[in-house]
């Protein structure tokens, strides 16, 4: 079955049935979701999944009373800067309820031991596809290590222009770079199938600096089965908690490109194994806060204070001020 599936949807999915499992009412996540609600008094539970377009439609909303969540602590920070919210007015997804641990937590593939490097997700320059590539590269042949690469996800998405990869795009990109193993492909692989695998000693691999890395679907994914992660400091990662997820600090514009001399440290880091150190320890779950529910007079106050940066327009171009302002409080670190 040809692969269509995008993370959005997996989450969505999800979602929904934690928020059935809390009592609360079945999640939103349309852009401008004017169809279909509902008609009785109550609250409407909305996920902010595509900030801020979500926020500047809001005024076609239909409901009494909402309540907003982020997808991430990252999304929150810049939810509040940006609209002069309150932190308990934002709830943040659990994430680690929505995707449960459901196998115990792997070490990292020792020396000399075969492992499998693997990228999964939209295949595009913004999730550090090129920087993936490279260092599984150098991994095998400078560092001698007993690698192999796997790719799934889909190539081509119409919703991040000029990033996506065709085909024949990648095809030159794997005959260029040298290869003991060359990476296996299974672009055609389900969003619940390709944690199924047979992979051996699997390692995630992501290095996403799209800007609209709100939860880091794959990433969680990855997660729940136990797998080691190598992720960017980038928005939600920064929530991916666990002795064997290590978080790397990166420059978008080097991960972009791939950039050789970023990749060779990465590998020399990867392939010493001594300095993989978990860089956010895991924290106690605990009890989810629901955020405080607004009237529409509230939203339409975060709303004009949005507006305020000035014209959003409609194919995704932001103000310069406002971009400014999203990428400082996505990429910190909130907590």
């Amino acid at each position: 079955m040809k692969n269509s599936w995008r993370s959005i949807t997996v989450l969505q999915q999800e979602c929904r049935r934690w928020f059935q499992s809390e009592g609360l009412s079945q999640p939103r996540f349309e852009l401008n979701p004017t169809q279909g609600w509902p008609h009785k008094p109550g609250v409407c539970d909305i996920v902010v999944a595509r900030f801020p377009e979500q926020i500047i439609e809001s005024s076609c909303w239909q409901a009494r009373s909402v309540r907003l969540w982020a997808m991430s602590h990252a999304l929150r920070n810049v939810i509040v800067t940006t609209t002069g919210a309150r932190p308990e007015e934002i709830g943040v997804l659990p994430r680690d309820q929505i995707f449960p641990r459901e196998n115990r937590v792997r070490k990292f593939p020792g020396k000399n031991r075969p492992w499998s490097l693997v990228y999964s997700g939209r295949i595009h320059r913004e999730k550090g596809f090129l920087l993936f590539l490279r260092v599984s590269s150098i991994l095998q042949m400078k560092f001698g290590e007993r690698v192999q690469p796997a790719i799934t996800g889909m190539l081509e998405d119409p919703l991040i222009r000029g990033a996506s990869m065709r085909a024949n795009e990648m095809s030159r990109l794997l005959a260029h770079l040298e290869w003991t193993q060359k990476p296996l492909l299974w672009l055609d692989c389900g969003p619940y199938d390709w944690t199924k695998l047979e992979l051996e000693n699997p390692v995630l691999f992501n290095f996403s600096v799209f800007l609209r890395e709100d939860f880091g679907v794959s990433a969680q994914q990855a997660h729940a089965k136990g797998w080691p992660l190598l992720l960017s400091n980038w928005g939600a990662h920064q929530d991916i908690r666990g002795s064997n997820v290590f978080h790397f600090d990166v420059k978008a514009e080097l991960v972009r490109s791939g950039n050789i001399e970023i990749a060779r440290r990465l590998a020399a880091r990867i392939a010493s194994r001594t300095t993989l150190k978990p860089i956010l320890k895991p924290t106690k779950q605990s009890r989810v806060q629901v955020p405080l529910p607004l009237q529409p007079e509230r939203i339409k106050e975060l709303r004009n204070k949005l507006k305020s940066y000035g014209q959003f327009r409609p194919e995704g171009l932001w103000p310069a001020s406002f971009t400014r302002d999203y990428t400082k409080h996505f990429t910190q670190r909130s907590r």
